[in-house]
């Protein structure tokens, strides 16, 4: 194991950036020079290990496999089949190429959010079979109600 202490002392406290932004910009570009420093692949390897999860490691070699899929001439359907990616993860990564800046949707749709979603949908069914129920004559049946 290397020892990180030395590596990341370009990491300077929150407290001396103006703004939480230009310490996480602050910090990128120190992350960055430490990779550029590294003496070898394994140095670099061995913090990345540390530094990035399974699964972060897992989205960053989807989106540059994709990056260069689509590079290459793909077409989003073949990329899409090849890497497992929606159509509208391709259309992100597109627009991050032009934009140089990729934007997930990930952290816009958190889990309470498509919860809430979801019981506003379930909610509003509801409400319209309450109105249907109310205005259309109706019989039980042992197989459910029976409009007609």
């Amino acid at each position: 194991m290397i020892p990180l202490l030395p590596l990341l002392r370009g990491i300077k406290p929150i407290k001396s950036f103006p703004s939480r932004k230009d310490w996480e910009e602050g910090t990128w570009h120190a992350i960055i020079e430490v990779l550029r420093r590294s003496k070898s692949a394994h140095d670099a390897r061995s913090f990345l290990a540390v530094v990035v999860s399974g699964p972060e490691r897992q989205r960053i070699i989807l989106r540059a496999a994709a990056i260069a899929r689509y590079l290459e001439g793909g077409s989003y359907r073949r990329i899409g089949e090849e890497l497992w990616i929606s159509p509208q993860t391709m259309s992100a990564i597109k627009k991050g190429l032009t934009d140089h800046r990729y934007t997930s949707r990930w952290k816009r749709d958190s889990h309470r959010d498509r919860a809430r979603k979801r019981m506003k949908d379930l909610q509003r069914i509801a409400e319209k079979d309450a109105r249907d129920a109310a205005i259309r004559p109706s019989h039980k049946t042992k197989f459910g109600t029976r409009y007609w």
